[in-house]
């Protein structure tokens, strides 16, 4: 048996940590996808291999509760093992024949000089959506009426390799895929959305990459030291977010843009007072380099570095933002909306 699953990544638009306390965001799937190939084998163990972030195939078998028992460089392959331990944990889905996995997420990683590095477009929540898939199937052809796991079921076991602080933005935009308006709270669900269609947009590559989880534990250890001033810079970040998605709801892209540079403001304002470098140095130069042209700019996701967007009604005012990204050294990512979700497909 072959089974292939990928999902997509995603760039956060608006909403980031305000998500976190309720708030909507939006997110965008983007046409660079892992890929997972599943392959059962006659051999006694299984194996997993991910080029360009572990070119050596582990082996591992399973314990008498379905947890991954690695016969040497689990250490590598964390994420895989906590995935595959939540999908097979209990004895009634342990896997009855081995098989073989390649997790393939090269198309979300840049080379640089100093080597490989993550792009910031939600490898993991990718990654976690297309393996769980993949493993859903494999279970499924062997358990008649199991069914692949929900958005609920995708987001903790995703949670798990954040240590809980994640909002599942990540893991419902490669789930659904296309441009969706995102909500956590009281439980999470989605809606499709659109942006303005007279806003057009240019991903950057900030050159740095980011901790997202640190980021977040950051922001999180400084807002149980500091609730109330926690919540009073907080408080604006919600407001503009919901203003932000009415506005794109209503196509009113002057509202938008100006909702997207007051977010990025306010969380400038939520990282120094944090002690978070949320709006980092190349974060601030590419946002001033979007300020001289007229473009609205601001980081997408937990910021420090990664990917950022600049924004604008003026298809030439970001045509000269784009052209100005290699004098500072920044480049611009070809990135466009893909509007499938997680695509997953058998045979024999």
């Amino acid at each position: 048996m072959k089974i292939t699953a990928s999902a997509p990544g995603k760039v956060v638009i608006l909403g980031e940590y305000a998500v976190l306390e309720g708030a909507p965001a939006l997110a965008m799937a983007v046409d660079r996808r892992v890929r997972i190939h599943l392959t059962t084998n006659d051999g006694p163990y299984c194996s997993v291999v991910a080029p360009g972030w572990a070119d050596r195939p582990a082996r591992f078998r399973f314990d008498a509760c379905g947890h991954p028992r690695f016969d040497a460089g689990g250490d590598l392959f964390r994420m895989p093992a906590h995935v595959i331990g939540k999908m097979f944990s209990g004895v009634a889905h342990r896997p009855a024949i081995p098989f073989h996995l390649t997790l393939d997420s090269t198309a979300l990683m840049q080379a640089g000089p100093g080597g490989t590095m993550k792009l910031g477009l939600g490898s993991s929540a990718a990654l976690t959506v297309a393996l769980c898939h993949a493993l859903g199937y494999y279970v499924a052809s062997q358990h008649a009426g199991t069914r692949s796991p929900d958005l609920s079921t995708l987001i903790e076991v995703h949670s798990g390799l954040q240590t809980q602080l994640g909002s599942g933005v990540d893991v419902a935009a490669s789930l659904h895929g296309g441009l969706i308006e995102y909500n956590r709270l009281p439980s999470p669900r989605v809606q499709p959305a659109e942006l303005p269609r007279d806003v057009e947009y240019c991903f950057v590559w900030s050159g740095v990459a980011a901790v997202t989880s640190r980021l977040l534990g950051q922001v999180d250890h400084w807002r149980r030291d500091h609730p109330e001033r926690f919540r009073r810079l907080m408080a604006p970040l919600m407001e503009i977010a919901a203003s932000g998605i009415l506005a794109a709801r209503a196509g009113n892209g002057d509202e938008f843009l100006r909702m997207v540079s007051e977010y990025a403001a306010a969380l400038q304002a939520l990282g120094g007072a944090s002690g978070t470098d949320i709006l980092s140095e190349p974060h601030r130069r590419l946002q001033a380099l979007a300020g001289r042209h007229g473009v609205v700019y601001k980081p997408c996701g937990a910021g420090g570095g990664d990917i950022g967007v600049g924004m604008s009604r003026d298809p030439d005012a970001l045509a000269k933002f784009r052209a100005g990204l290699s004098a500072g050294k920044f480049e611009s990512l070809s990135l466009n909306m893909d509007r499938s979700g997680v695509r997953t497909r058998s045979e024999n």
